[in-house]
């Protein structure tokens, strides 16, 4: 080849653009994975720091409250 013949360029740039997107979307996906792992462990060691400490209100059950008079059983 001399000095003179331009230089063709091989490159398919569709196939590379889908990789580069297939990538992106592959490390984004890592990433909230990652992000939601974290945000389990330290939910969960809040959680494991209050039943520790005693406390009885720890978990909210999101029972429905009960109708009618409640007599407390003796």
């Amino acid at each position: 080849m001399s000095g003179n013949e331009p230089h063709h360029d091989q490159t398919d740039y569709k196939h590379r653009a889908r990789v580069n997107l297939i990538a992106t979307l592959g490390i984004g996906a890592l990433v909230l994975f990652a992000i939601f792992t974290t945000k389990l462990f330290f939910d969960h060691e809040k959680m494991e720091n209050c039943i520790n400490s005693g406390r009885r209100n720890c978990v909210d059950l999101n029972v429905a409250p009960r109708e009618g008079v409640i007599v407390p059983v003796r």
